[in-house]
């Protein structure tokens, strides 16, 4: 854990998990900047995320909105019964794909 100041601002550096978090603390004042760090330390120790980040979503999560969508579109609307025929064939594949092994082709 640390404070450094740049021209005007106070940022933090924190090493969690392996893992390095910097950040401005949004402000000029050294004392509010030892809070936000604090607050930022003790956000991470209790769930392992930063305040104010969101969860990234899978690709699971996104096919459980997606289909439905696709299903709910008439059908003259684009994209047509192949393409959406298409769409389906592509995320059996992918759904059966370790995503470590699609992307680093350690399977």
């Amino acid at each position: 854990m640390s404070l450094t100041r740049r021209k005007n601002r106070w940022y933090y550096s924190i090493y969690f998990n392996g893992q390095r978090y910097r950040e401005p603390c949004r402000t000029s004042k050294e004392q509010e900047a030892k809070r936000v760090e604090s607050l930022v330390l003790a956000q991470l120790l209790e769930d392992g995320r930063l305040p104010g980040s969101k969860t990234i979503p899978t690709l699971s999560d996104f096919s459980s909105r997606f289909f439905p969508w696709l299903d709910a579109l008439p059908a003259d609307r684009p994209p047509k019964e192949p393409t959406r025929k298409y769409y389906r064939t592509g995320w059996k594949l992918l759904q059966k794909t370790s995503m470590l092994c699609a992307l680093f082709g350690a399977c």
